[in-house]
């Protein structure tokens, strides 16, 4: 398929102070315009200009500009150049005046000269006289093709003109213009219709700007919906299973990864500069998840199984774990070198809250407890529940203190008393626990 360019009368160049081709030797009156695929209904209008020298030579009246290339392309010697001009004409036969062409590809800019399309400057059918103006034409012409590589961004310049044979000082005319009402000439010389004239390349290209270069990749099963996004060597997967819908948005190199399986659920994740986080819902629940420039180098892993939800931030090396069962809620944070780790089992609550490097384990099991653990200061603190009761649990500043049945001594297991710290004093005070109907004080003396 071949590219025709129409020649408006009017238009701004891309290019206003862009040089001719150095095998014109004439310019005068030279007028710079752009040039399109399409028309851009500028009314037909003929120039008519005298020549400057009586030397055999090549003047240039138009150069056409064209928008810039969206492909690079392989320009070889059999590339063809085809036209059609109207009314074309001269007062006399001593004007001896032929239709003369350039047609090359230089850089957006137009600082760099890529290779030369065509070129003919030579006699071919002269001009009629103006009485009898007429088309002339040039038809699938390779002469002065060279072989080049032009570049996305580049431009096609059309250069027309005359050569003329030892022409006498008269009056020579051409006309151009592209009215979208108008029919296109036939490549036929001596046609003295009003048609518009045009440029035609045997090889096809397109114009417009480059398409960007990313790599990005979605998936979707089942009855989702996925918008995936890329940008400037970024790289994101989406994968969506079942009913549940995706947005998935990587930049600058940061890879988010971000996976839907089961029910109605949904999933917004967005990792910024070098972060990644991975979120995964099972079930109906919900999650979000941030990861921001690189700064906190955390790892933060949240399940959901059931119908609960859960939320969890690791900051600053911290690592924090949640795990939900049932219809309980969650709410854990890890901060500073800080290990948290939370379980519950059946309908129980739970809030812990672990700082500067404690480790703080605590669980319950059965039915409507709760429990409240904090370590301070490289304490180790253990509380654990069997059944329905509550209990309160305080280390303080290198002291392990435990609130429990049995402790161990390093060698056995042994009942201990049950102390709190109130006031500035430990205090003992009596443990708990639920049998079901009522709650039974637990015997904590002796072995």
């Amino acid at each position: 398929m071949a590219t025709r360019l129409y020649l408006p009368a009017s238009g701004t160049p891309p290019l206003d102070t862009l040089a001719v081709d150095t095998n014109w030797e004439l310019t005068n009156g030279l007028v710079r315009l752009p040039c399109f695929i399409t028309k851009q209904d500028t009314a037909l209008a003929t120039t008519q200009m005298t020549w400057p020298a009586t030397a055999t030579q090549q003047w240039c009246w138009w150069q056409f500009q064209s928008d810039v290339l969206k492909y690079a392309y392989d320009w070889l010697t059999t590339d063809t150049v085809s036209m059609v001009i109207g009314k074309c004409a001269e007062t006399s036969n001593k004007g001896d005046s032929h239709l003369a062409y350039v047609v090359r590809v230089v850089s957006g800019d137009g600082t760099t000269i890529r290779g030369v399309i065509g070129l003919y400057h030579a006699t071919s059918t002269e001009f009629p006289l103006i009485a009898s103006a007429a088309t002339r034409i040039h038809n699938a012409r390779t002469a002065g093709a060279t072989a080049f590589a032009s570049q996305a961004g580049d431009r096609i310049i059309v250069e027309v003109g005359l050569h003329g044979f030892t022409p006498a000082s008269e009056l020579i005319q051409m006309r151009i213009g592209d009215p979208s009402a108008i029919d296109d000439f036939a490549l036929t010389a001596g046609l003295t219709t009003d048609l518009c004239p045009w440029v035609e390349l045997s090889r096809d290209v397109q114009f417009g700007a480059a398409p960007e270069e990313h790599s990005g990749s979605a998936v979707i099963s089942g009855n989702g919906s996925l918008v995936g996004a890329t940008q400037k060597g970024g790289k994101g997967s989406a994968l969506n299973s079942g009913k549940g819908a995706l947005i998935a948005f990587a930049i600058a190199g940061m890879m988010g990864l971000a996976s839907i399986s089961g029910g109605p659920g949904h999933r917004i994740a967005m990792g910024l500069k070098g972060s990644q986080n991975i979120a995964a819902i099972s079930g109906n629940g919900s999650v979000t998840a941030t990861g921001q420039k690189g700064t906190e180098q955390h790892s933060g892993v949240a399940i959901l199984s059931g119908g609960g939800s859960a939320l969890a931030e690791g900051r600053k090396t911290g690592q924090a774990y949640i795990i939900i069962s049932g219809n309980g809620t969650q709410v854990a944070a890890g901060k500073k070198n800080s290990l948290s780790i939370v379980d519950i089992s059946g309908g129980g609550a739970l809030t812990c809250e672990g700082t500067k490097a404690i480790f703080s384990p605590a669980s319950i099991s059965g039915g409507p407890g709760h429990q409240l653990a904090a370590g301070q200061k490289a304490v180790a603190s253990t509380g654990v529940i069997s059944g329905g009761g509550e209990i309160t649990a305080t280390g303080f500043k290198g002291g392990v203190y435990f609130g429990a049945l049995k402790y161990h001594t390093g060698s056995t297991w042994v009942k201990g008393l049950m102390k709190i710290y109130i006031g500035g004093t430990w205090q003992t005070k009596p443990l708990k626990r639920w049998d079901g109907t009522k709650w039974l004080t637990v015997d904590t003396t002796g072995a």
